[in-house]
């Protein structure tokens, strides 16, 4: 397939509701595939906690689940509710305070639970804590970190379409840090079509895509969202920084389609991931999955909104 087809995809996607397969789950017999991954996944955790002395990183953290590091931030946060930095962050302060009831000094239970400067300790404490660390023998016990939230899942079976795409050249716009696992997606696409307008591509663009990066990176901040557009083939535009140009490679992907507002998205990307994945017979390939947006926030109810969520898959 050439990109010349990515206007037929475009067409596609307009009838999206008529282009779901139903996916079901494992037959009986099949070993239970998402105690598996749960049982890597505590695996994992049981690493993180073994080592919370010591600067940790994604390679090795998902070495111990054998995952790979490309989507193992993605496959841990669909199961457990909260990114490995939070996690480790708050195995570590529950240590550090146990460690300063007991006497410790600041700079040591810093030290003790893998910071290298005690600055770097007690800004991470004062966070967790709301107050400054210290010696806390035969004082009140402090309330330790809670863990995430028990949030609603949804109910029901999640469907999928298995689609062969063709190679995707993007224009995109990126924006670099992710606080609290939330970026401003809205901002930077307006960034992005304030360019397209003020050089007349607005009526040009196939596709709206939404791409998070260097989730194999620990440290949020470093991570980058790419709001993205496909162009007409034919449509010969040499970007201008801070634009850039990048591509998705063609192949197999797992479509999910997601109904409402985009700060619900978590809740398909979870199920995709913990419901949908272990029991797929499928692996993931090393490339980023993405968001299209099929209508547009500026004149679509929130309840209305429809994003197509893309894994790469292959069998």
């Amino acid at each position: 397939m050439r990109i010349a087809e990515v206007s037929k995809i475009a067409l596609l996607q307009s009838m999206v509701l008529l282009s779901w397969q139903y996916e079901r789950p494992g037959s009986s017999n099949r070993p239970d595939t998402t105690m598996d991954y749960r049982n890597r996944i505590n695996q994992a955790m049981r690493y993180m906690r073994a080592h919370s002395d010591q600067q940790l990183c994604i390679a090795a953290i998902a070495a111990q689940a054998h995952f790979s590091p490309f989507h193992f931030h993605r496959i841990f946060s669909a199961f457990t509710g909260e990114t490995v930095g939070e996690y480790i962050t708050r195995i570590r302060m529950a240590k550090a305070a146990k460690l300063l009831e007991d006497g410790c000094s600041v700079a040591d239970a810093g030290a003790a639970v893998g910071y290298q400067t005690t600055s770097a300790f007690i800004k991470v404490f004062r966070k967790a804590f709301g107050m400054l660390p210290a010696r806390r023998p035969g004082r009140e016990k402090l309330r330790y970190p809670p863990g995430p939230a028990k949030t609603k899942r949804p109910a029901g079976t999640l469907q999928a379409a298995i689609r062969e795409l063709p190679d995707l050249p993007l224009l995109y716009l990126s924006k670099k840090g992710v606080e609290n696992e939330f970026f401003n997606a809205g901002a930077t696409f307006d960034l992005l079509y304030d360019y397209l307008n003020q050089h007349e591509l607005s009526s040009h663009v196939q596709l709206r895509l939404g791409v998070l990066r260097d989730m194999e990176l620990l440290d949020t901040a470093q991570w980058r969202f790419d709001a993205c557009i496909v162009l007409p083939e034919a449509l010969e535009h040499v970007p201008v920084k801070p634009m850039e140009r990048c591509l998705i490679s063609a192949g197999k992907w797992a479509v999910f389609l997601h109904k409402g507002p985009y700060d619900t998205l978590w809740q398909t990307w979870s199920q995709a991931y913990r419901t949908w994945l272990p029991y797929s017979n499928m692996q993931l390939r090393e490339v980023p999955p993405f968001e299209v947006y099929l209508n547009s926030r500026k004149n679509t109810p929130p309840e209305e909104l429809l994003t197509e969520i893309h894994l790469p898959v292959r069998e």
